[in-house]
């Protein structure tokens, strides 16, 4: 059973239903009549391209014109994102939500452990010294058990040294630790810099090294950074930057340059684009803070100098030292001089008290952490394992998707070539928030959306829409194609045809539903239907805002002098013979047109003005000619008219064409035939039969006759000569006139 599109006409809310039941069928209507409607009502809006996939997909139109969004980026998107992306998705998202659920247990055992160290009033344990020496457990996650078995029977690998054996040492311990609390102040702000850490409490060196390092770093650029200063000293400090900008892209290709006088430019450039990239002042500014740090944590410790000196006398004299040789980095750093290594760093002299109060500690945390241990250890193995799989896990979708990327650029710039439209598009990975997308650029990025003329953002649009659609399967799907070719040029037209043909040709839908207002595509689109022997897979619908009506497509196969000619061969009784007679008005104005053409003189739309500009016909000619015009404009549609006189029009257009020095276009058999109907009585103006032929007649006559100024427009379109009755009246809307349907 084939499908349907079952609506309500939005400004007359009457109900109506269209049957789905060919694979080609196409909808034209005028403005208003309810095609986008259709359009919103289609069985499958995955496939359906209207000015809703637009604004939802690609782009919205604001005060400031058109621009992409956050929900048009999102939407853009999903378009592209198969089966295999959405598969590795959940997977990613399963992950997240297990290495959620660990988080969860990770944080409640954290706020345990702090608790219990709280209530013993000693200071927590260093858990990023426990996780370094996590670090080196190896881990394997069983894929047979859950999380929760896994973390019920682990046995931990950690092994915490502690001189204390049971509670009651314990409470020993922290008796001695809360004696010296000035001690353990002490303790606690050398912990709370990695560099004082290293220096006073361990024996590591990394923190050293990483301090050398940054020295270092600052006597390689220092003299930079004087240049820097230098350039930039003035309170213009932008203006300059610009300048120097500029200075370096106009260097950017050049060996030497005459008004610098300089040879190296290549090194000069480098210089230059190193100082104006700002990454002196970001490399100082970390050097900088690094050592402010260590200063402030020292002034902290020699706030309490007077107390403490009793009890360390030797660190807080180091520590002073230290705090003057930092002070001397600090203003080398400020002037922009060089750390010479006369700048001895202070010897280091540490008490043994402070070592020994801080073992204490070390043993005391050690055994108090050592109940949490076990599962401490498997949520961070846990969270590590998680987190290489998420990582993994999310490499893979970028991989995917970026390999996606190449072929739907590909595709859409080949659809956008087809549309001629002169842009190349890039489609990227978005890697920024916490999910991976798909975003749409321009190769010149000077080109944005906003940039675009209406007919440009309409051609990608469409080049949008079909690479979407080669990604689906078709199969059993309504493809739904709302106005594609509105604001495009005619050559897009034949663009869009080729890729209706195509489409229909590989994806196999089971109806292609082309909707439009525009008559002069339907032509183009239809015109391969005629030289098809069978052409019942399509059908063609009229749709006004009451009606849906099927529509003999063989209506676009004629144009006004066939229809003329075989009316005459087809004609049968009275009413033909009268709607045939309607036309000699149209058919001598043609010829006069076609004559005037030929012959180089200017058409101003009036027959008796056009005549009496023609120089290279005697006057008896142009006498004959003026009267036969009279005549025909007199009777060809006048309701009144008796059937004799519309002989004449036929007789007199005829004429009228041969004094022309065109061939005659009635026979004398015609002629025979027409005099048939040569009697007095008045032309019939009602038409009950069902030749298409002349239910087009009487859909034109319906509109000369008309006395409703809404019809004035296209009466005064249809009286040009070079305005075809065929096509022009296919799209209009005859609910409020007395006409048979076609």
């Amino acid at each position: 059973m084939s499908k349907q599109i079952v609506f309500k006409n939005p400004e007359t809310d009457v109900n109506l239903t269209l049957d789905l039941d060919k694979e080609f069928i196409v909808v034209f209507g005028k403005n208003g009549a309810g095609k986008t409607t259709i359009s919103r009502h289609a069985p499958d809006q995955d496939c359906v391209f209207n000015t809703d996939f637009i604004h939802r997909n690609i782009y919205v139109e604001t005060s400031n014109g058109a621009a992409d969004n956050a929900d048009t980026k999102e939407a853009f998107s999903g378009l592209w994102v198969g089966e295999t992306i959405v598969k590795l998705k959940k997977e990613l998202e399963n992950l997240k939500m297990q290495n959620a659920e660990i988080v969860k247990l990770k944080t409640s055992l954290s706020t345990s452990i702090l608790k219990t160290f709280s209530e013993k009033g000693v200071p927590p344990i260093n858990c990023s010294e426990i996780d370094k020496s996590l670090e080196t457990i190896s881990f394997v996650k069983s894929s047979e058990k859950s999380d929760a078995e896994i973390i019920k029977e682990y046995k931990g690998k950690l092994i915490l040294k502690s001189s204390i054996l049971d509670e009651d040492g314990l409470q020993q311990a922290i008796t001695r630790l809360k004696n010296n609390e000035l001690l353990q102040l002490l303790i606690k702000e050398l912990k709370s810099n990695a560099f004082l850490n290293e220096i006073f409490l361990t024996n590591n060196s990394e923190e050293k090294d990483v301090f050398s390092k940054h020295l270092k770093t600052y006597d390689g650029i220092f003299k930079d950074l004087k240049t820097y200063d230098e350039a930039f000293k003035s309170k213009d400090k932008r203006k300059e930057e610009q300048w120097i900008k500029d200075a370096i892209e106009l260097h950017e290709t050049a060996d030497h340059c005459y008004f610098c006088d300089g040879t190296n430019v290549k090194d000069a450039l480098k210089k230059w684009k190193s100082i104006t990239e700002a990454k002196l002042k970001e490399e100082v500014n970390s050097i900088i803070k690094y050592i402010n740090n260590i200063e402030k944590t020292i002034e902290n410790i020699l706030k309490h100098k007077d107390s403490m000196i009793k009890i360390a006398n030797k660190s807080v004299q180091t520590l002073e030292k230290l705090y003057r040789y930092l002070n001397i980095i600090d203003e080398k750093i400020s002037l922009r001089d060089e750390i010479k290594e006369d700048i001895i760093f202070p010897a280091i002299e540490k008490d043994e008290l402070v070592t020994e109060e801080n073992e204490l500690l070390k043993n005391v945390q050690s055994y108090m952490f050592k109940k949490y241990s076990d599962e401490y250890e498997i949520l961070f193995l846990l969270l590590k394992d998680y987190s290489s799989k998420i990582k993994n896990k999310d490499s893979e979708i970028e991989k995917e998707m970026n390999l996606n990327a190449e072929s739907i650029t590909k595709s859409i710039d080949s659809h956008l070539e087809d549309l001629d439209f002169d842009k190349e598009l890039k489609i990227t990975v978005d890697k920024r928030g916490n999910e991976k997308k798909y975003k749409f650029g321009f190769i010149n990025s000077s080109t944005k959306i906003s940039t675009l003329s209406d007919g440009q953002k309409h051609k990608l649009a469409l080049a949008i829409f079909f690479a979407r659609i080669e990604n689906l399967d078709l199969t059993n799907k309504v493809v739904v194609l709302d106005d594609p070719i509105v604001t495009l040029d005619y050559r897009s037209y034949h663009a869009v045809k080729r890729k209706i043909i195509k489409l229909r040709a590989e994806k196999k839908p089971s109806c292609v539903l082309l909707l439009t207002c525009n008559i002069d595509y339907l032509y183009v689109q239809l015109t391969n239907l005629f030289n098809k022997p069978d052409i019942t897979d399509t059908k063609m619908i009229h749709l006004t805002s009451k009606s849906i009506t099927e529509v003999d497509y063989n209506i676009i196969n004629y144009d006004d002098l066939s229809l003329y000619q075989n009316s005459l061969l087809q004609m049968t009784n009275a009413s033909e013979f009268n709607l045939a007679a309607s036309l000699n008005v149209r058919i001598y104005r043609m010829f006069l047109d076609l004559y005037l053409r030929i012959h180089g003189y200017p058409s101003n739309g009036n027959p008796k003005n056009e005549i009496l500009s023609i120089t290279g016909i005697d006057e008896e000619t142009r006498k004959h000619l003026l009267d036969n015009n009279l005549y025909i404009e007199e009777f060809c549609r006048k309701t009144s008219a008796l059937n004799y006189q519309l002989f004449e029009t036929f007789s007199k257009t005829n004429e009228f064409i041969t004094l022309l020095g065109f061939p005659s276009i009635i026979d004398k058999t015609t002629f025979e035939k027409l005099k048939e109907y040569k009697n007095s009585n008045v032309r019939e103006l009602k038409y009950s039969g069902t030749n298409l032929l002349f239910l087009i007649i009487r859909r034109a006559s319906a509109i000369f006759n008309s006395t409703d100024s809404k019809y004035k427009c296209i009466k005064d379109y249809l009286n040009h000569p070079r305005t075809q009755l065929t096509s022009s009246i296919v799209g209009v809307d005859f609910s409020d006139l007395e006409v048979d349907s076609m």
